[in-house]
């Protein structure tokens, strides 16, 4: 069994409005406090995961366009033959202050094979979909902006693992 716990609070929040000097922004001075918690269970047939993660924003003052956000994953994996098959499911929900909710959510699977004691070749799947109200980049965060408001995605990988 493994559990994870973390907390982090910035407190005293301002944001410098330029031009200089800066100007304290309304709500200044307030807190944004985000947390976690996961961990996972090996029943010895199936390792199950979990997650849960919150950002509550109290500063007065948008972080990334986002007031709170609230982010959950499930996810198991199994022995199949002589390797690993495991799957995954998340979602991600936005409360944006003056401005429509937005929700995405993801799936996956990817088997690992063990060619070796030290060495695995795996192939991925995963899949994304985007509400029409989510932020740019809000399911995949990567340059050029995949994951737009109301778009679905899908990834295909595969790759190697050496451990030395």
């Amino acid at each position: 069994m493994n559990v994870d716990l973390v907390y982090q609070s910035r407190t005293n929040v301002v944001l410098p409005i330029p031009p200089p000097p800066p100007v304290e922004a309304p709500g200044s001075g307030k807190s944004i406090n985000e947390w976690y918690v996961g961990g996972s269970y090996d029943f010895k047939v199936v390792k199950a995961f979990a997650s849960y993660q919150s950002l509550d924003n109290n500063a007065g003052f948008l972080v990334n366009g986002i007031d709170d956000s609230k982010l959950w994953t499930l996810g198991v994996n199994a022995p199949v033959g002589p390797g690993t098959l495991a799957f995954s499911y998340g979602k991600l929900s936005l409360d944006k202050k003056n401005a429509p909710d937005g929700d995405s959510w993801g799936a996956g699977t990817m088997y690992t094979y063990p060619l070796s004691k030290r060495t695995a070749v795996y192939a991925a799947y995963s899949y994304f979909n985007n509400d029409n109200h989510s932020i740019p980049g809000q399911a995949i965060i990567t340059p050029g902006l995949i994951g737009a408001p109301g778009e679905s995605n899908y990834t295909v990988g595969g790759g190697l693992v050496h451990s030395f």
